[in-house]
């Protein structure tokens, strides 16, 4: 009987070790489609501002955001070019056609990884969702072993 209890004790502490492994790892996943949903939409603010900013006229009073609710006054001095980056601190020169296109293809790219994302976190929840009874039924079990044993002292 000792030994039974012992080999459902060890595989209890298996169960719970993969469950808080699942659970950090959905956790995970939860945070990267949120900053990656964010991304999106960033994205997509930005395809707007370009398209307004392409039917501006050039010396257009513009307010450009510093952060904090802060703002600067400018000028639009070229209406016909945006810097646009693309990782490790480069930019490029687009016409604005050319960067929402630039733009657009990121964000299916993001989208994409949105989606293998959530694919996976539905798996992983699902696994979580399998473990968890059998994680209750060991603990039931040696409580009550370990219950009976007491009274048997």
């Amino acid at each position: 009987m000792e030994e039974k209890t012992e080999g459902e004790s060890q595989e209890l502490q298996k169960i719970l070790l993969d469950l808080r492994e699942s659970q950090q790892r959905a956790q995970g996943l939860q945070t990267q489609i949120k900053l990656l949903s964010n991304s999106v939409e960033e994205i997509d603010n930005t395809i707007g501002t370009i398209q307004g900013i392409k039917n501006m006229n050039s010396e257009t009073d513009i307010l450009v955001p510093i952060g904090g609710n802060s703002f600067l006054k400018a000028k639009l001095i070229e209406t016909d070019k945006v810097l646009s980056g693309f990782g490790a601190e480069l930019v490029a020169e687009r016409n604005p056609d050319q960067a929402i296109e630039f733009l657009e293809q990121q964000k299916k790219e993001f989208n994409e990884s949105i989606e293998r994302a959530r694919g996976e976190l539905e798996k992983l929840s699902q696994h979580i969702e399998d473990l968890r009874p059998k994680a209750e039924e060991l603990m039931a079990k040696t409580e009550g072993e370990e219950g009976a044993s007491k009274s048997e002292d």
